[in-house]
């Protein structure tokens, strides 16, 4: 069965309780609520339970909203650019950071790779006491590595 097949009275019957939770999501979306957790509440509401979830913002959920409506583009792109200004701090942040500690640690290393000579191991290739420690150079760029040292 297609939805073309539907009668107009069996496609309002399907159009006529979805609208109520169109509205509210669009609504709620649009406005701002005391904490972001009950705007996502009910947006969820409206989501999960179709009929009531519209109905119930309707008459209880709205009064919560604020008054005006908020620009979501404009709040996105603010977002954006405190973003990008807090990644440009930290890449500063870390870049100052990895001059001050990688450096001596690369020179060293290659100070002591370069007077120790390599030994060749049975397999072929050379041992592991002539090669540099690789111990502490796994951070992957994460933030949270840079703040705990």
């Amino acid at each position: 069965m297609l939805i073309s097949d539907l009668s107009s009275e069996q496609l309002l019957m399907l159009i006529v309780p979805a609208l109520p939770n169109m509205w509210a999501l669009k609504h709620a979306m649009y406005h701002d609520f005391p904490t972001p957790k009950e705007k996502y509440r009910w947006m969820m509401a409206c989501v999960f339970i179709p009929c009531l979830g519209g109905i119930a913002y309707y008459f209880v959920g709205r009064k919560h909203a604020s008054r005006e409506k908020v620009d979501i583009r404009a709040r996105l792109e603010a977002e954006r650019a405190r973003k990008a200004a807090e990644k440009a701090g930290e890449a500063t942040e870390v870049a100052s950071f990895e001059a001050a500690t990688v450096e001596p640690a690369v020179s060293e290393s290659l100070t002591v790779s370069e007077s120790v000579a390599p030994q060749e191991t049975g397999k072929g290739g050379p041992s592991a006491e002539g090669a540099p420690a690789r111990g502490g150079d796994w951070s992957f760029g994460c933030p949270d590595d840079v703040r705990k040292q």
